[in-house]
């Protein structure tokens, strides 16, 4: 009756073993976070395997073969009660083979990749157990496993452990696994997309901006103001191509002057190929809320961008400013 309670046992060992290798892979990392902070014990220890991963592989992996094993050294005993020790053997082979695989492989890796969260945590403490039970062959394993790298050339083994894929990847996990929103998940993507998205994308061509040149009169600016309800206008000379500064209306208007070159201000000037993200850190830095998109050749400017204008690549459309 004992060797029918080892199979049992080896069986049981393989299954958990064989699920807690697949489960290690497919955990939610930001629900695994979270649980690090409220205090989890078996959160914090795959914290610690996640440094060193190898470590809990190679366990899981000397696990796993040492319960296959015992299963079918305990059942090839078990037939060797009834028929001759070749037949046993084969029989062993013929009838624990396609078990191992189907309930010992193939289910548990199936419900640790979809339940991973809910297993996982609770394969922990055979884990840790036997990461220090096995810890002489972990270490063995774990030197073998590098002499390949002494043979590769250093800048070879170098990889980046965040990527923008992978940053993608993770992005959606959390919003998968509701620690994130959908509207946060899509703010997040839009802001990682600023860095590849240039100026001349998101900016007002020139041809649909109102400006004036630097002769304009009062009366054209109340005019102006009056039906456009803008408070900076960019201000050209001669041509519109030549934009001299931008003009704030309020200032303006306020101090009912007839000249307006008193009151245009410099400008930050952009290149249309630049990258969102550096235009949002270039006005920010000059304090201006409005630039002027250039063609980069021989500076003559092709549109404008506004702080707003630069908010909306990451949260949207805002109706009102």
């Amino acid at each position: 009756m004992t060797e029918y309670y080892l199979l049992i046992l080896a069986l049981c060992l393989s299954f958990l073993y064989s699920g807690s290798e697949t489960g290690f892979y497919c955990l939610n990392r930001i629900r695994l976070h979270y649980r690090e902070i409220k205090g989890w014990w078996s959160a914090r220890i795959i914290m610690r395997y996640l440094a060193e991963p190898q470590r809990l592989i190679c366990a899981i992996l000397i696990g796993n073969n040492v319960a296959n094993y015992l299963a079918t050294i305990v059942f090839t005993s078990i037939l060797m009660h009834k028929v001759s020790p070749a037949e046993a053997g084969l029989m062993a082979t013929l009838i624990l083979a396609p078990v191992l695989m189907i309930f010992c492989e193939i289910l548990p890796k199936s419900l640790f990749q979809r339940h991973a969260d809910n297993f996982f945590y609770k394969v922990v403490p055979l884990v840790e157990v036997s990461s220090r039970l096995f810890q002489p062959l972990v270490i063995l394993l774990g030197l073998t496993s590098r002499l390949p790298e002494y043979f590769i050339r250093a800048e070879a083994r170098q990889s980046p452990f965040f990527s923008p894929q992978r940053l993608s990847f993770l992005l959606e996990e959390g919003a998968e696994g509701g620690a994130l929103s959908m509207y946060q998940n899509i703010m997040a993507s839009n802001i990682m997309a600023m860095g590849q998205t240039p100026v001349g994308k998101v900016m007002i061509p020139l041809e649909e901006v109102t400006m004036v040149p630097d002769t304009v009169g009062p009366e054209t600016l109340k005019d102006i103001a009056r039906a456009k309800k803008f408070s900076r206008i960019p201000v050209y000379q001669r041509e519109r191509s030549k934009v001299v500064g931008i003009l704030t209306l309020l200032d303006f208007l306020r101090e009912d002057k007839k000249e307006v070159r008193p009151f245009v201000k410099p400008t930050v000037y952009l290149e249309a190929s630049l990258p969102v993200d550096d235009a949002l850190l270039r006005l920010r830095h000059s304090k201006q809320r409005m630039g002027i998109v250039t063609d980069g050749k021989d500076g003559r400017a092709v549109g404008i961008i506004t702080i707003k204008d630069l908010v909306e690549e990451v949260v949207g459309e805002l109706s009102v400013w």
